[in-house]
């Protein structure tokens, strides 16, 4: 039989892979990271989208939910939710207006201010609107 000899070559050494290894725990531990960044990041995005919804939605009653006031306003929004609320008049002015039977009426038209901000954390979200409010001119 023809003698093959061993030579040392064949194979990685101990120093190459460890050395992989640690290359590997480093690509490891920063996609970790990333991962984790973008749960956190996910995480803020939906609660601030949450927080407009429900300040948006408290706008909308305010402004088209019947008569406006002045007045300053907040509670519980449930979810761990807080919300606040002023409203304050810009302008007011009388102007004429013809009723449904043709007669000129008086009419006041006010302008308001909205703000609204929700919380929750920490954190809080405002939205701000302007509102028109029409009524009788012999009416607040």
């Amino acid at each position: 039989m023809s003698g093959t000899s061993w030579s040392g070559e064949a194979g990685f050494t101990l120093l190459e892979a460890l050395v992989a290894f640690a290359i590997a725990a480093v690509a490891l531990s920063l996609l970790y990271r990333v991962g984790a960044e973008s749960l956190f990041a996910e995480s803020v995005s939906a609660g601030s989208i949450e927080m407009v919804s429900r300040a948006q939605s408290r706008l909308t009653a305010l402004c088209h939910g019947g008569q406006l006031a002045a007045s300053r306003a907040e509670g519980d929004d449930g979810g761990g939710f807080r919300w606040s609320s002023r409203v304050s008049e810009l302008a007011s002015t009388t102007v004429a207006s013809d009723d449904d039977a043709g007669q000129q009426r008086a009419r006041r038209v006010k302008l308001y201010a909205v703000e609204v901000t929700v919380g929750r954390a920490g954190r809080t979200m405002s939205l701000a609107s302007s509102c028109l409010a029409v009524g009788l001119a012999g009416t607040p």
